[in-house]
């Protein structure tokens, strides 16, 4: 599994705009200690669902998922519509449409209206986003603990 994430770490970093920590799915990863995550973001993102993840119809295989995961981020970075991809390919259908946007606060941080909590979603979700920058896209890969549903990739929006 970590050299598959590793592969995927390569492949989105070389597509341009992609931040390197966040694809990296490795429990031997630590952020950053430098680093001061935001208290409040915004993120959107695209989940491309595994088949057999909870609440899902996804019927793509891991290796299909993150295949199709790694060919939006190069659309995105080729100049594809986000809004597009994200209409026709994200598997979250939740009441705001496929897949947010969402707001979030950061761990230990009281969250303002209509925020959910950083740690009220999956570990690899909040991980990705809150090490993005604005305007930054990340991939939280498909992991059975810490991203059950698939393959999210995320954009920071604010």
């Amino acid at each position: 599994m970590k050299q598959l994430s590793f592969a995927l770490a390569l492949l989105a970093v070389a597509c341009g705009n992609v931040k390197e920590e966040s694809v990296v799915d490795s429990p031997d990863t630590a952020p950053d200690p430098r680093r001061v995550e935001a208290d409040h973001i915004t993120v959107d993102h695209i989940l491309i669902g595994v088949r057999g993840a909870p609440r899902m119809s996804a019927t793509r295989s891991v290796e299909e998922a993150r295949t199709l995961a790694e060919d939006i981020v190069k659309r995105v970075e080729a100049g594809d519509s986000w809004m597009k991809l994200k209409n026709e390919f994200s598997d979250d259908r939740s009441a705001r449409g496929p897949g947010g946007p969402y707001a979030m606060a950061n761990r230990g941080v009281t969250p303002n209206a209509g925020e959910a909590r950083r740690d009220g979603m999956v570990p690899g979700f909040g991980d990705t986003s809150f090490a993005l920058e604005v305007d930054e896209i990340g991939i939280a890969p498909w992991d059975s603990r810490k991203s059950p549903f698939g393959f999210h990739i995320i954009k920071r929006i604010k």
